[in-house]
């Protein structure tokens, strides 16, 4: 999803490996990993 200079983009859970490489890449370090105790 985007518009103009302004992107959105969508990380499925069910890809997830916790690897962090989504915390590292976000630009606007509006991503984090998180743990559910589980």
């Amino acid at each position: 999803m985007f518009h103009g200079p302004n992107k959105a983009y969508v990380v499925r859970p069910e890809d997830c490996h916790a690897c962090g490489l989504c915390v590292a890449a976000c630009p606007e370090k509006a991503v984090r990993l998180i743990s559910f105790g589980g």
